[in-house]
C-alpha cells in the first residue's frame, strides 16, 4: 500500500510541477480536501489525489480543482459512477463536451458553458447532485469506510517509511546475492 501511496504522491506533485496552475496555497488546500473527504465519505484518500491530479493534467486550476472535487464526489456517489470515471466526464464538460454529463441528468447551460465553461458544470453539478455526499455521510457504510481508510493510512504510512529501506535490500540482493549464488552454482 505505501508503494501505490508513493506512486500516486509523484504523479500529483508532477501534475501540479508541469500544470503552473496550482500555487502552494493551493496543493495545502487540496491536501486538507483529501483528508477531509476520506473522513466524510469513507472514500480513499489516494483516489480523491487521482481525481485532483487528473483535473489538474485537464489544465484546472487549484482553485478550480477546491471547487469540483467535493462536487464529482457527490455526483460519483449519487449515481453510483466510480470516483475516476465522474472526474473525466467533468473534465469534458469543462473542456465543453456537456453531453458527457447530459447522460447523467445534468443538464448544463449550454449558452454559459460557451462563455465560461468552469462556472457552467459547477452550478450543475451542484443544482443536481449537491450535498450528497455529506447527506451519506452518517451512514454505517461510510463509517466503516473512514475507519478502514484511516487505517490503511496508518499501512501506507509505514509502508512509505521502509519503503526506502527494502529497495536498497532489493538493490543489494540483486547486485550482491545472485552473482554469489551464481558464483556458488556454478562450482
Amino acid at each position: 500500500e505505501g508503494q501505490e501511496a508513493a506512486k500516486v504522491q509523484v504523479i500529483y506533485a508532477n501534475a501540479i510541477e508541469n500544470s503552473g496552475k496550482v500555487s502552494t496555497q493551493y496543493v495545502k488546500i487540496l491536501n486538507d480536501q483529501q483528508k477531509s473527504l476520506m473522513n466524510l465519505a469513507g472514500i480513499d484518500d489516494e483516489l480523491i489525489k487521482s481525481s485532483q491530479t487528473r483535473l489538474i493534467q485537464m489544465g484546472a486550476t487549484g482553485e478550480q480543482v477546491a471547487k469540483l472535487t467535493p462536487l464529482i464526489l457527490d455526483f460519483a456517489k449519487a449515481t453510483g459512477t466510480d470516483l475516476d470515471t465522474a472526474t473525466k466526464l467533468v473534465g469534458k464538460s469543462l473542456n465543453g463536451n456537456t453531453g458527457a454529463l447530459a447522460r447523467y441528468g445534468v443538464m448544463i447551460d449550454k449558452t454559459k458553458a460557451k462563455v465560461d465553461p468552469f462556472s457552467a458544470t459547477v452550478d450543475a453539478l451542484n443544482s443536481r447532485f449537491g450535498g450528497t455526499t455529506k447527506a451519506l455521510s452518517g451512514s454505517l457504510d461510510a463509517r466503516l469506510g473512514a475507519l478502514r481508510e484511516g487505517l490503511a493510512n496508518v499501512r501506507e504510512e509505514a509502508g512509505m517509511k521502509l519503503l526506502p529501506v527494502l529497495t536498497r535490500l532489493v538493490d543489494v540482493a540483486g547486485r550482491k546475492l545472485i552473482p554469489a549464488f551464481s558464483a556458488f552454482i556454478d562450482r
